[in-house]
């Protein structure tokens, strides 16, 4: 049986504007919890905002694809995509959940992940998730 996941959202900052001007991206540290007990922290884990969606930086990449960071954010970034990526696949495959019945679930972290960070920055955007995901096919998603 797959524990209750939540997320903590801590000091975000602007990084950096995107050359265009419009998209900015963003760090904030994430804290995980499984049944209300501490898991593991992330640190400094990228978000993307853009023409009113907020999403993970590189979130919509299979390979985790986040250009312009250095090696270490980078591969810091991808772990905790992955990270995400697993605890979902985890909840689709429950046994004893129904989760497959309901598409939401598809991106059920992602999104969790994603809507406390919106909560934090107190944005009004729309909340991007989605990725491919071996058996369950690939859809970019504003929830």
């Amino acid at each position: 049986m797959v524990d209750r996941f939540s997320v903590k959202i801590l000091s975000p900052k602007l990084v950096k504007k995107f050359e265009d001007g419009a998209d900015e991206l963003w760090a904030a540290d994430v804290f995980v919890y499984m049944k209300g007990v501490f898991e593991r922290e992330f640190k400094e884990i990228f978000f993307v905002e853009s023409d009113g969606v907020s999403f993970i930086y590189g979130i919509d990449s299979e390979s985790c694809r986040t250009e312009g960071l250095g090696s270490v954010e980078s591969a810091r970034q991808c772990e905790f995509i992955e990270f995400l990526r697993a605890r979902t696949k985890a909840i689709l495959e429950d046994p004893d959940k129904h989760s497959y019945l309901f598409r939401a679930n598809y991106y059920a972290c992602e999104r969790q992940v994603t809507a406390a960070y919106v909560l934090i920055r107190e944005t009004q955007h729309e909340i991007g998730v989605g990725y491919p995901l071996k058996g369950y096919g690939y859809k970019w998603h504003i929830a």
